[in-house]
């Protein structure tokens, strides 16, 4: 698994939020693309 960009702690509601980003090329895409994935731990879960 990749390393968090940034992590949030104590956010609305929320434990934890870690924000994992990586880029990609696809055939007939000129440019780069670029995938953000958020994983959010609930405080009362």
């Amino acid at each position: 698994m990749t390393e968090a960009v940034e992590v949030w702690e104590c956010e609305k509601g929320y434990e934890k939020v870690e924000v994992y980003e990586s880029i990609f090329s696809m055939n007939n895409v000129g440019k780069p693309l670029r995938f953000v994935k958020f994983a959010m731990k609930h405080k009362n879960k």
